[in-house]
């Protein structure tokens, strides 16, 4: 068992010790330092073999035609290569060092057949010796059994008289092919394998992006069979592969948020170590993969990658994780997941949702929870707010040589005629919520037990649809754009549309595209935004 003490990024605390009793990920966005910290691993332990992600692929011919002096003499000048700190970035390796394993496992694999052959020449008929010669697999047999189990539709063979070896199709033609042609993830498969079946026991194996030339669906499946083939070993895989870490039985897993570089050296990594397997069971799988893949603040949002939630927030709050959780119940489901799982990790977890007509004390008991409820109707709020119209009114006026007010006024306006006869069916949607709202407040569990047969009553007047119509009509009447968006679902109205035509937009989605683009360029109206959020820009600044 292998343990690790790693530096952390504070020189006030001391190093991190983990280890390595189980296959161990190391996950991290790009440029957090998960390859340096497996070079820095490399070059401070022993029994160490880094199979980094980048290293050459290539054969340029199938032909075992090294000498074993020369064969051992270039492999212990790859590893010293691969422990260097710029083999992250480049690969110094000449032709000769890809297959040193494979040539090593045709060693042993012809060590193996003389023995045997010498064994029943030896034996007078006796083949004790021979069978206890082949209680192991062959290692070419242990190699294919290999690939077979990850999947892979074609095993090796050295080809007669030992000169090369050759993959064979399994399919009916039994196609051969020398592994100088094979593809890069076939070839990446093969000499991981044989790195790994030819190593001393008891090595460690520093694995660096795996899934780099391997297809998904292979890469679990191959590494679970290299785990398996090898306890003896200790393994450590770097990957972007996040489902990883969930699917290979008994995994741990370092996620590493950052690192500290001094005189081009990496000196300390910000860091935490993740354990499903002795946890809570109710975490579901997003939530995890979440979990694995998350900065230290995330923010649940509703809707999907498509969603205008995942346009806009990742750029009002860069370097908080953003991830879409689908409704406004399974956002809530994974802030409170993975705030009472806080024994896991290191996140603080928050949410974003809609308002929908949602009552005050409800905006507040889900606040002290860390979800927050838009203080609108909808996330298209923030794209249709003054402060939008008018920064992209100034744009486009810069742009056409127009008049930025007159741009800005003809879009409001436009909206507001598309809007004026919907006051009817725009009230009595928010209505509706509140209507849903009531009936779901009196849906309790006790009700279903201990009042069979009743029923739920709510009165239609209940939910003041007549003061709602007039709410619409003043704001309608005042011409009040941003009013009526924060409160009603104009999105089911031609008013957007009409201010995407008069801003110069040939649909309301070059419009918002064009919204989050000014929010990259202007911290002025990124600002702006933030503030009609601000008890959400709030908390995350402060936790």
């Amino acid at each position: 068992m292998l343990t690790l003490n790693i530096p952390l990024i504070s020189t006030d605390d001391p190093p991190m010790e983990v280890e390595v009793k189980f296959p161990l990920f190391v996950l991290g966005v790009n440029g957090s330092g998960k390859s340096a910290l497996l070079h820095c691993i490399a070059e401070s332990k022993p029994k160490v073999k880094l199979l980094a992600g980048g290293r050459q692929l290539w054969l340029t011919t199938p032909i075992l035609d090294t000498m074993v002096s020369n064969r051992q003499g270039l492999t212990k000048q790859r590893e010293g290569r691969n422990f260097r700190l710029q083999e992250r970035t480049q690969d110094s390796v000449k032709d000769g060092f890809p297959g040193a394993a494979l040539h090593q496992l045709a060693d042993r694999e012809n060590e193996l057949a003389r023995r045997v052959m010498y064994s029943l020449r030896d034996s007078d008929g006796q083949t004790d010796k021979v069978d206890e010669l082949l209680e192991d697999l062959p290692p070419f047999q242990r190699l294919n059994q290999l690939l077979s189990t990850a999947g892979f539709p074609f095993s090796l063979e050295i080809a007669e008289g030992r000169a090369a070896i050759h993959a064979v199709r399994n399919d009916s033609h039994s196609t051969r092919y020398g592994i100088d042609t094979m593809s890069d993830g076939e070839r990446n498969a093969i000499l991981t394998a044989a790195e790994v079946l030819a190593a001393e026991p008891c090595s460690t194996f520093l694995i660096d992006e795996p899934e780099r030339h391997l297809h998904p669906s292979i890469t679990v499946p191959f590494l679970s069979a290299l785990f398996a083939t090898r306890e003896d070993c200790d393994f450590l895989v770097a990957t972007n592969q996040l489902d990883l870490p969930l699917v290979v039985q008994g995994s741990k897993s370092l996620v590493v948020r950052s690192c500290r570089w001094e005189q081009g050296k990496p000196v300390g990594w910000d860091v935490n170590e993740v354990d499903f397997e002795n946890g809570d069971e109710d975490l579901s799988e997003d939530i995890k993969r979440a979990i694995l893949g998350a900065r230290k603040k995330i923010l649940f949002v509703e809707g999907t990658e498509k969603s205008l939630d995942m346009s806009l927030y990742p750029t009002l709050f860069p370097g908080i994780s953003v991830t879409p959780a689908g409704s406004c119940e399974d956002v809530i489901r994974a802030v409170d997941g993975l705030r009472n799982s806080k024994s896991h990790h290191e996140i603080a977890a928050f949410g974003l949702i809609d308002r929908d007509a949602r009552p005050d004390n409800d905006v507040r008991c889900l606040a002290q929870r860390g979800i927050h409820a838009l203080p609108y109707y909808s996330v298209e709020s923030l794209y249709y707010c003054d402060d939008a119209i008018d920064a992209v009114a100034r744009r486009q006026a810069s742009n056409f040589g127009c008049d930025a007010n007159d741009m800005a006024t003809a879009a409001r306006e436009a909206a507001i005629s598309a809007v004026r006869g919907e006051g009817e069916r725009m009230a009595a949607r928010v209505c509706e919520h509140r209507m849903r709202d009531m009936a779901k407040s009196q849906m309790t569990w006790k009700l279903i037990r201990d009042s069979e047969g009743e029923s739920i009553s709510i009165k239609v007047e209940s939910v003041n649809y007549s003061e709602e119509l007039s709410r619409y009509k003043r704001l309608v009447d005042e011409g009040d754009i941003e009013g009526l968006v924060a409160r009603y679902p104009l999105r089911e109205s031609g008013a957007f549309s009409q201010i995407a035509s008069n801003l110069y937009f040939q649909n309301k989605d070059n419009y918002q595209s064009f919204v989050v683009a000014r929010v990259r360029e202007s911290s002025e109206l990124a600002e702006a935004l933030r503030s009609l959020i601000k008890p959400l820009a709030d908390a995350l600044i402060a936790e």
